[in-house]
């Protein structure tokens, strides 16, 4: 039995999902089961193949025969000359019949020329030795051999690759043929008149998972007819590692990872509480001071640390950073503070992070004693958008 259960001829679910569609690009995002990546066309005068993988850390067994091997498909399926960028989010195995089926998608669903259309599948050993089609990643690593196959329409093969072992390919290779002819009837077939097709070409998305952070940013973009989303909406990419030193580099991370990755505008934002006492602490750890994303614990330790500091010398700032960022553009890079002071005993019930600390007094209130609609106005976050709002939708779209 194999190691998910499924019969030796049989496929993972097949899901393909229109991204972006325009004359500069077309865009995808497949999942096989626990295999997923983005796939995006783009019309280039020299031939450009480009493989990442997310996480970065995260390997391919058979990584470095990428390149060629997809050289190979498209002289095969199009006369066109393109830029094909395929990021692997999660491999988990056959990643040749996934890139297959992401190109092909891309090209029948644009204006590019498509010869012939393709059906590739990957064979091997389950745990058993028994001879299986579109193995998993557990399955390539104790298979002894790995084949790949390629077909045209007309089911005539175009390509075959061996890989490790090839005695053993070879002694089973009129089964191989015989499971992955087999498998090909479950593939879908990828026709335009098949899949609705949606133009987001005037979207945004918000590099973060905060919906109130979000919010914040929606009215402006929206009102201009840009439709937002977040990173709630693309459940499939992990946390992003904020490796930076400052506020800025750590915005640029977020954006510009998940611009290259989804081939549209992405806003990144990174904020925090920078108190002088503690010579602006914690500063970009605001989030994870004591434990991630856990106020409460953030807010003891900096009482904690603020515990012989007289109250007048509690001095601090909120600090935010945004940067924006688009295929093909310099990032667009504003900034926002408000001072203040921090509090001994919390106020307020709205906000959240450290504003029921974080005394204004010329208000006299804490952040979190302030309406939404009077924080909108006067943040460091509000501070940043009304710059960011003068400049955003020239900068986008000049």
């Amino acid at each position: 039995m194999r190691i998910n259960t499924r019969l030796n001829y049989q496929i993972r679910p097949l899901k393909i999902t229109t991204i972006a569609i325009n004359q500069e690009c077309v865009s995808c995002y497949l999942e096989m089961d626990r295999t997923k990546l983005l796939c995006a066309l783009y019309k280039a005068a020299e031939p450009v193949i480009a493989i990442d993988y997310w996480p970065q850390e995260q390997n391919s067994v058979h990584r470095h025969n990428f390149q060629s091997w997809v050289q190979q498909l498209l002289s095969h399926i199009t006369d066109q000359t393109l830029k094909v960028q395929v990021t692997v989010i999660n491999d988990d195995g056959n990643l040749y019949t996934a890139v297959n089926e992401s190109i092909l998608y891309c090209l029948t669903h644009s204006s590019y020329h498509l010869k012939t259309r393709t059906q590739v599948m990957n064979a091997g050993q389950d745990k058993d030795k028994q001879i299986v089609v579109d193995l998993d990643l557990q399955e390539q690593w104790q298979s002894d051999f790995e084949c790949i196959l390629m077909v045209d329409e007309n089911n005539c093969l175009l390509d075959v690759r061996l890989l490790t072992k090839r005695a053993q390919a070879m002694d089973a290779f009129n089964e191989v043929l015989s499971l992955c002819y087999r498998s090909f009837e479950q593939l879908p077939l990828i026709d335009k008149g098949e899949t609705s097709v949606t133009k987001d070409t005037k979207e945004i998305v918000i590099a973060t998972k905060n919906k109130k952070k979000a919010a914040e940013f929606k009215a402006m973009f929206e009102q201009e007819g840009y439709r937002v989303k977040t990173l709630l909406d693309f459940p499939e990419f992990a946390d992003i590692d904020e490796t930076g030193t400052t506020f800025v580099e750590n915005a640029r991370i977020k954006a510009r990872t998940i611009s290259q990755a989804l081939n549209r505008p992405v806003l990144g934002d990174d904020s925090g509480l920078c108190v002088d006492a503690l010579d602006g602490q914690p500063g970009i750890y605001s989030a994870r001071y004591a434990q991630d994303h856990n106020d409460a614990a953030n807010n003891a330790k900096l009482l904690s640390e603020l515990a012989d500091v007289a109250p007048q010398d509690r001095t601090a700032h909120f600090h935010t950073s945004l940067v924006f960022a688009a295929p093909n553009k310099e990032d667009l890079v504003v900034d926002g503070e408000i001072q203040g002071l921090i509090t001994g005993i919390p106020q307020g019930e709205n906000g959240f992070g450290y504003d029921p600390l974080f005394y204004i007094p010329e208000l006299d209130k804490t952040m979190a004693q302030l309406t939404p609609e009077q924080k909108n106005t006067i943040s460091h976050r509000a501070q940043a958008m009304a710059k960011l709002k003068k400049q955003w939708q020239q900068w986008l779209e000049g």
